[in-house]
Parts: structure tokens; sequence; C-alpha cells
């Protein structure tokens, strides 16, 4: 999708740079233009300046609708016909006023954008279920679904406005536009079987197939299928004459196994493409953007699931999930020969294994006619290994950033980067590992080199931390009394890494983009002053330039977040019967209410997938307060 002419704005660099010792006013509280902010452009990069004069506002409008009608047509066996639209109009508009620092150099810039998204989805089902003696009871399923997908994306850019006063795109000197139309579709074919024994023994069986736009023709279609099983030992009249049910009131057991398949998030990556405005000599022009891979197909998953499910007293739960799931034919964006033109071509590559364990328990610690007490915890432990990769290759880089490996035998996202060593007494400046292998004559490897250097270039990079916790969970409490309420849910994650891409841009002092920098997390004390100096930070001094990675930068993201909180009053019932009310309450609720983390970390804990965060927006706390009125 292409947006034609766009602009890049400074904010981002100039929450990085800037100093906290700028002061937005003067002293006769006007607004300071003159002085300060150099790091963006002097006086105009003023933040609260810039904020009041320029804007950028999204609408979003989007309706849901859904229809279906049923036809009965025996007993036990019925069709069903379902049709949903759900439309999302988006538009955005952006203006950086030419007084600004933002459009100074373009005399003033107005971007819009408008998406208009629909997804039209159909199903038509058959479903047929029946009892036999009681007992035996069984269902069949089939049906049809057709998913369409359409995109309709327009953007207009100006610059070089005569006043300010009036921001559109018509008023502008220069003028730019793009549009983009784009589809993708989806049909399946799915059948299941599902067959129980006196609510005591199930077995299920599922196959569909499916075929996406998004793959090749040859191998648009992919057929998965999966069988499922329970044994609810708890029904057995054995158990339940057993003494051994006074205390464990209900058991089951679950197993299933099956195959389900993942389509490219890129609509059109099995195509060679062109693209237009490659223009020459003012003459319209084309060029290839796209390598195709005409052999493009399902990403496939074999998952296996074993669970027991156990009830003590009627008052514990206990759910207990172990799993393996073999991923083959991995979608990433291969690496490629820059002799043709192009870097990356999208392709099924290697193997990736995941498997655990999953825990949830729910306890009903007091029940009675006043008090209801319950606590939940959930544990969920994973192990992520890259099996194989293509070829005779054993590792790929994930993503741009540079800071991450996946090597086989390890987990798919890895920093790789420098190690370490500290700061050198002597000097205050950077010093890494050399981390370099040492070979005898025959060239077999001995060992490994683990002197200090400060020339980052005679540093090694190495694989260092996963960036996934060995341990994430949850628990929640709810307590009732009376007409009063209390719901509180906490997550927390132990274990996991994440790679602070901020830091370095405020770490040993200020460059020549960045002129306004102070210390990393703005700790002057930790930096080496002089000569002798066991310090913490390198030297700080203008001109340093420690975009060096190495995992100087690697935090851990262990942390305990009280992620939501429910406190409620609700009115006796006789207070809302002389209301004629069905209900009152009144309820205040807290989201991300607080987090305890590692206090060298300085972003939010729960970062991307992939371990490295890069300016991203912390999560929203936020506080509502409401009341509820039933009728």
């Amino acid at each position: 999708m292409s947006e034609g002419t766009s602009f890049s704005s400074p904010y981002m660099f100039m929450g990085m740079a800037g100093s906290p010792s700028y002061y937005p006013y003067n002293e006769d509280g006007t607004m300071n233009l003159t002085s300060g902010f150099l790091a963006t452009g002097g006086g105009k990069s003023n933040p609260v300046w810039e904020r009041e004069i320029n804007y950028n506002k999204r609408n979003v409008n989007r309706a849901f609708n859904t229809i279906s009608g049923q036809l009965d047509i025996l007993e036990g066996l019925y069709v069903k016909q379902t049709l949903s639209y759900d439309y999302i109009n988006s538009r955005e508009s952006a203006w950086w006023d030419p007084r600004s620092n933002n459009g100074a150099a373009a005399n003033g810039v107005m971007q819009k954008w408008s998406t208009n998204s629909s997804t039209l989805t159909s199903q038509t089902m058959a479903n047929y279920s029946k009892t036999f003696a009681e007992k035996h009871a069984f269902s069949v399923l089939g049906a049809y679904e057709i998913e369409m997908v359409d995109k309709d994306f327009g953007y207009i850019t100006g610059s070089n406005f005569p006043t300010y006063l009036r921001p559109e795109v018509e008023n502008a000197a220069v003028q730019a536009s793009s549009s983009s139309v784009d589809q993708t579709r989806l049909m399946s074919f799915v059948g299941k079987a599902d067959y129980t024994y006196d609510n005591r023994i199930y077995v299920g069986a599922s196959f569909r197939s499916d075929g996406s736009s998004r793959l090749a023709p040859s191998d648009r279609w992919g057929n998965f299928w999966s069988i499922s099983s329970y044994w609810r030992i708890g029904g057995e009249s054995w158990f339940q004459d057993g003494g051994v049910s006074n205390v464990l009131t209900d058991a089951k057991i679950r197993a299933s196994y099956g195959e389900n398949g993942t389509q490219p998030n890129e609509w059109y990556g099995w195509q060679g493409t062109n693209a237009f405005g490659y223009n020459y000599n003012n003459s319209a022009g084309m060029a290839e953007n796209q390598i195709a891979n005409p052999n493009l197909r399902w990403e496939r998953n074999l998952a296996a699931n074993f669970g027991v499910d156990l009830t003590f007293i009627d008052r514990i739960t206990l759910s207990v999930d172990l799993y393996n799931r073999d991923t083959k034919d991995l979608l990433v964006r291969q690496k490629v020969s820059s002799v043709n033109g192009f870097t990356t071509m999208l392709n099924n590559v290697g193997a990736m294994n995941n498997k655990g364990i999953e825990v949830n328990a729910q306890f009903e610690a007091i029940r009675t006619k006043d008090v209801n007490w319950s606590i939940g915890l959930n544990l969920s432990h994973n192990k992520n290994e890259l099996v194989e990769l293509y070829g005779s290759q054993d590792r790929m880089t994930p993503n741009e950033s540079g800071l991450l490996q996946s090597r086989v035998g390890h987990s798919y996202y890895s920093f790789y980067v420098r190690e370490y060593a500290g700061v050198d007494p002597q000097t205050g400046s950077e010093t890494w590992y050399k981390n370099a292998e040492i070979k005898d004559a025959q060239g077999n490897v001995t060992g490994i080199d683990r002197t200090v250097t400060s020339s980052p270039g005679q540093a090694n990079y190495i694989l260092k931390d996963d960036v996934n916790p060995y341990l994430t969970g949850g628990i929640t409490t709810r307590l009732n009394y009376k007409w009063f309420d209390l719901g509180l849910t906490f997550t927390f994650s132990l274990g996991g890494n994440v790679y602070d891409a901020n830091s370095w841009g405020n770490s040993d002092g200020g460059t020549y983009n960045y002129l306004g920098q102070v210390p990393d997390h703005f700790d002057i004390d930790k930096t080496w002053q002089k000569p002798g100096d066991i310090a913490e930070l390198p030297m700080f001094m203008y001109g340093n330039s420690s975009a060096y990675s190495s995992d100087r930068y690697i935090y851990s993201t262990d942390h305990l977040r009280l992620k939501n909180m429910t406190i409620g009053f609700t009115a006796p019932k006789s207070w809302t019967d002389k209301l004629h009310l069905q209900k009152l309450r009144i309820f205040a609720a807290g989201n991300n209410v607080f987090t305890l983390k590692d206090k060298d970390l300085m972003v939010v804990p729960e970062v991307p997938s992939y371990g490295v965060s890069y300016f991203e927006a912390p999560q929203m706390r936020s506080f509502t307060f409401g009341i509820e009125i039933g009728f």
C-alpha cells in the first residue's frame, strides 16, 4: 500500500533529547519561542507551543451487522444461514503549522488519510443431533464459509501554505496524493462429528479445507483436522461410591491432537508485483518491487494436548494442561542475495517447537448467605525452540532491528549483542568482552577470549538472554459482602527480558544530531568523573556516541501489575423496592493501577513479542466511576 509523500515528526526526538531544564514560558508568562530547546530547532520546538498550534486527529466510525435465519427440517435437523458485515471508516488529519518547528521548513504541512475497510462473512450450516436410548448423544455438522475483506485507502498532502488560518490541502502551493485498493478472500468447508455416552465419555473429530487468496494457486488450499476425547471419571458409579469422592468430588481427563494452518499476514506475498511512481523525464513509469514465490503455502501447526480437570470438596477446581506444538513451513521474510535488487522474499522455511504447561485453579474460600470470597490462580510455562531452517542455514535475523537472532537449538527470539564489560576506570570509556574463538594449529576451537576491549569493532556478538518469560500468570480475587463487592486482578511474569532501545540516545553524551541529551535515566551520579573511579555508567561528554548494541541495555521484565480493580456498592432490595428499581449499584474501577518492577527498567514490562522496546506508548492508567440502574 502506497501512502505517497509523507513527513516524519521530530516529536519522538524532542522527548528523547530534550533536557528537563527547558522551560516553555518566559518570565512574563508569554510563550518561549526564542531560547533553549536546541535539540530540534531552537525555540520553535517548544513542545507546549507545538501542542497548541499543531494537531493530529482521527475519527473512526464502525457498523457491525449480523442477520441469520434457521430452517428446521426434521426433528434434530436444521439448516442455518448467517450473514455478517463489518464496516470501518477511518479518517485522520495532521496539521503542522508553519509557525512550529514541525512545519517551518515546508511552510506548513497538511496530511489526510482515509481508509474504508469492509468484511463480509457468509456461513451456511447444516446440523443434525440425536439422542438414542437416553445415553447415546450424537451430532454432526457441515458448513460452508466465505470471508471477503476489501480496503480502500486514500492519502493527500499539501505544503507551502499562504496562511496558517486555512489549513486545507486545496490552499497549498504543493500538493500530492495517492490511493490504493486491496482485497483478500478466504473460503472454507467444515465438517464436525461428536459422540457422548452418558455424559461420561466423549469422542469428537473435525475436518476443514481452507482456500486463501494470500497463497500461491498451486498451494492455495490446506486440509486440516483434529480429534479429541475426554473421560469424566467422576461420573462413574465406582468413583461416586468410593470414599475418595468425599474429597475428590469430580474428575475428568482430556486429550486432543490435530493440525491447523496459518495464512500470511501479507495479502500479496506470493506474487511478483510492480509499483508505479518510478517516473523518468516527466513520463510515467513502473518497476518491480517484490519477488514472486509460486510455491508459498500454509504454515502448519501440529498440536497435542493432554489435560486433567479435578474438583475437590465442591469448592476447589484444578485444571492442568500439557501441550506440544510443532510448527512446520514457517512463514518468514527470508533474506536473499541483493544482486537482483531485492533483499528478502516471503517463504516457508524451517520448523519450530513449543511445549509447556498451563495450570488454572479456583478456590471458593467463603460461601455463606452474606459473604462470598473466591480466589483464582493461573500459571503458564512455555519453552520455545527453533528446530531447523532452510538448507544448511542454522541462523537468521527475525526482524530489522539487528538486535535479535534466530538460531537452531535456541529460542526464536534471542538477543544477539556484544557483552558489556563495564567502564574503564582510567578513561571512563565503555568496554566489552572480545568473545573471540581461540583455535589451535589444526583450527579446533579450544576456548573463548574473554579479554576486554574499548573498541566495539573487536567485540564479537554473542547470543544472550532469551526474550520469552519463563513463567507468566495471573491472580484474581472477588469478595462480596452484603451490599459491598471488590474485585482485583493481578498479572505477573518471571524470567523475561527486554532490550531498551530508547536508552542509547540518552546514555553518554549529546551527539551532533541530539544536542540536548542528559545521562541515561537522568542519573549523573553514576557516570565516570575522574581516573580511578569505579563507575556504573561511562563518562558523560558531548560528542560521545553510545549507539553500540550490548547487553548493557537488556533488562529483566519480571513484574507484578494490578491490572484491574473494581469496588462497588449495591443498594439492598428494600431500597430498590421503594425506588421501583431492579438494581442500583455505584462502582469505581481502575486499569493498570500500579506495577512493581526492576527500578532500572524504564519501559513498560509488557513488551512486544520480539522483546525490543523502541518508543512504544505505555499502557494507559485509567479510572472509571459509574452507576448501574436496572428497571
